[in-house]
Protein backbone atom coordinates (compact mmCIF):
# COMPACT_ATOMS: atom_id res chain seq x y z
CA UNK A 1 0.00 0.00 0.00
CA UNK A 2 1.40 3.44 -0.85
CA UNK A 3 -0.13 6.19 0.96
CA UNK A 4 0.99 8.38 3.67
CA UNK A 5 -2.36 8.42 5.29
CA UNK A 6 -3.33 6.39 8.17
CA UNK A 7 -4.11 3.22 7.25
CA UNK A 8 -6.52 0.41 9.66
CA UNK A 9 -6.40 -3.39 8.50
CA UNK A 10 -9.14 -5.72 9.37
CA UNK A 11 -7.59 -9.15 8.33
CA UNK A 12 -10.33 -11.56 8.69
CA UNK A 13 -11.43 -10.24 12.07
CA UNK A 14 -15.08 -8.97 11.11
CA UNK A 15 -15.69 -11.55 8.33
CA UNK A 16 -13.26 -15.06 7.61
CA UNK A 17 -14.05 -14.30 3.62
CA UNK A 18 -12.79 -10.09 3.60
CA UNK A 19 -9.75 -8.29 4.21
CA UNK A 20 -11.15 -4.82 5.05
CA UNK A 21 -8.76 -1.36 4.59
CA UNK A 22 -10.04 1.98 5.65
CA UNK A 23 -7.53 5.13 4.52
CA UNK A 24 -9.12 8.14 4.66
CA UNK A 25 -7.32 9.68 1.40
CA UNK A 26 -7.93 10.84 -1.55
CA UNK A 27 -5.32 8.41 -3.42
CA UNK A 28 -4.51 5.15 -2.98
CA UNK A 29 -2.34 2.80 -4.82
CA UNK A 30 -2.08 -0.86 -3.48
CA UNK A 31 0.35 -3.09 -5.43
CA UNK A 32 -0.10 -6.94 -5.01
CA UNK A 33 2.71 -9.40 -5.72
CA UNK A 34 2.46 -12.76 -6.70
CA UNK A 35 3.84 -15.84 -5.52
CA UNK A 36 3.79 -19.03 -5.23
CA UNK A 37 6.59 -18.39 -2.98
CA UNK A 38 8.24 -15.79 -0.35
CA UNK A 39 11.93 -15.72 -1.98
CA UNK A 40 10.27 -15.13 -5.58
CA UNK A 41 7.56 -12.64 -3.57
CA UNK A 42 10.36 -10.98 -2.05
CA UNK A 43 12.38 -10.75 -5.00
CA UNK A 44 9.80 -8.78 -6.62
CA UNK A 45 9.24 -6.15 -3.75
CA UNK A 46 13.23 -5.30 -3.99
CA UNK A 47 12.82 -5.13 -7.65
CA UNK A 48 9.70 -2.49 -7.65
CA UNK A 49 11.42 -0.51 -4.31
CA UNK A 50 14.69 -0.96 -4.58
CA UNK A 51 17.29 -3.13 -3.05
CA UNK A 52 19.52 -2.61 -0.20
CA UNK A 53 23.59 -2.32 -0.36
CA UNK A 54 25.55 -4.86 1.38
CA UNK A 55 26.88 -2.95 4.42
CA UNK A 56 30.73 -2.16 4.17
CA UNK A 57 33.42 -5.45 5.16
CA UNK A 58 34.53 -3.48 8.38
CA UNK A 59 31.04 -4.36 9.71
CA UNK A 60 31.34 -7.64 9.90
CA UNK A 61 34.54 -7.45 12.08
CA UNK A 62 34.61 -8.65 15.37
CA UNK A 63 33.25 -6.69 18.13
CA UNK A 64 33.84 -6.29 21.64
CA UNK A 65 30.56 -6.00 23.63
CA UNK A 66 29.84 -7.30 26.98
CA UNK A 67 26.80 -6.06 29.34
CA UNK A 68 28.86 -6.34 31.94
CA UNK A 69 31.62 -3.42 31.32
CA UNK A 70 30.99 -0.51 34.18
CA UNK A 71 33.63 1.76 32.20
CA UNK A 72 36.34 1.68 29.72
CA UNK A 73 38.71 0.40 32.22
CA UNK A 74 36.68 -2.67 32.77
CA UNK A 75 37.32 -3.15 29.04
CA UNK A 76 41.38 -2.81 29.41
CA UNK A 77 41.62 -4.73 32.61
CA UNK A 78 40.15 -7.77 30.52
CA UNK A 79 41.28 -6.97 26.88
CA UNK A 80 44.81 -5.47 27.58
CA UNK A 81 45.52 -1.48 28.37
CA UNK A 82 46.87 -0.98 25.03
CA UNK A 83 44.06 -0.99 22.34
CA UNK A 84 47.04 -1.10 19.37
CA UNK A 85 47.39 -4.64 21.01
CA UNK A 86 44.35 -5.28 20.31
CA UNK A 87 44.98 -5.40 16.38
CA UNK A 88 47.38 -8.45 16.84
CA UNK A 89 44.24 -10.07 18.18
CA UNK A 90 42.05 -8.94 15.73
CA UNK A 91 39.92 -6.90 17.14
CA UNK A 92 39.10 -3.13 16.35
CA UNK A 93 39.19 -0.78 19.21
CA UNK A 94 36.17 1.32 17.13
CA UNK A 95 34.23 -1.48 17.77
CA UNK A 96 33.89 -1.69 21.45
CA UNK A 97 30.66 -1.77 22.71
CA UNK A 98 30.19 -0.51 26.76
CA UNK A 99 26.42 -1.25 28.01
CA UNK A 100 25.37 -1.68 31.64
CA UNK A 101 22.96 -3.09 33.85
CA UNK A 102 19.95 -1.84 35.43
Amino acid sequence: MDTTAEAVFDMNATSREDVLITVPAQKLRIVLIQGPDFPRILDRFTAMAGRSMLPPYWSFAPWIGRDYHRNDGDVREEHGEDPESWFAHQRDPDRLALGHRI
